[in-house]
């Protein structure tokens, strides 16, 4: 079966922003997870989906988390996730960093 990329990542939006993330979370985490399958990197696409929603319905993934500094030591910042999205914290975190290489010392 062929389905779009775009009609994959509207369904895959739509289904994250039932279980409680908002639109431009799901829709990042769906952008990702098509992405991966489009690159041929299918063990990271949308067949995670499944276990996306396991670990949402148990708690050990909360679609309103996002990163957040922990531990701030100048050079080296701790940032916890608090169980998020990985594409969405992770693009937080390197948000952080980028934004602490350009501070001045």
């Amino acid at each position: 079966m062929l389905i779009q990329p775009t009609a994959l990542r509207d369904f895959v939006t739509k289904l994250f922003t039932r279980a409680g993330a908002t639109g431009v979370v799901a829709g990042e985490v769906a952008e990702h997870l098509v992405e991966a399958n489009l690159k041929g990197h299918d063990s990271h696409g949308v067949g995670m989906i499944p276990a996306y929603v396991r670990n949402i319905k148990v708690g050990h993934l909360d679609v309103q988390a996002h990163a957040s500094v922990m531990r701030d030591s100048g050079a080296v910042v701790l940032v916890d996730g608090h169980h998020g999205f990985g594409q969405v914290v992770g693009r937080e975190a390197t948000d952080i960093a980028i934004a602490r290489s350009r501070t001045p010392a």
